[in-house]
């Protein structure tokens, strides 16, 4: 049996953003997390994430909750035995791959991913950059 679906795509203005500049904006108002994810910005995306975890640990001593920015405390693994924090303002629980550094970096990779895919470089070398 075939369902249809009524679905009519959205217009686009062919002339808006080709030749204009994109500005990526990362809307973080705590100026210590601006630095953060712009050392975070300037670190290779090719990096895997405990890598990236290490560097973090080293350079700034903690991670910081995503949505009030205020450090975490590790509190134990999760049942796939990834780390957990808590964050001692708001009080959520969340993975190492979901705190501000991390998701940060994780936007990060994906950006590069698909402004690689856009300039032509090989479908393959993306998947691979994006899977690292």
């Amino acid at each position: 049996m075939d369902y249809q679906i009524d679905y009519q795509p959205p217009g686009r203005d062919l002339n808006h953003g080709k030749y204009l500049p994109i500005n990526w904006n990362l809307s973080v108002p705590n100026r210590e997390m601006q630095d953060r994810s712009e050392y975070i910005f300037r670190i290779d995306p090719m990096l895997d994430y405990d890598s990236i975890a290490s560097i973090i640990m080293e350079k700034y001593g903690n991670f910081s909750c995503r949505f009030c920015y205020s450090p975490m405390i590790m509190d134990g693994k999760n049942g796939a035995g990834t780390k957990e924090f808590l964050c001692r303002k708001c009080r959520r629980k969340m993975s190492l791959y979901n705190t501000f550094e991390l998701v940060t970096f994780r936007y990060r990779k994906e950006l590069t991913a698909f402004l690689s895919y856009i300039h032509s470089n090989s479908s393959e070398g993306t998947a691979s950059l994006y899977l690292s």
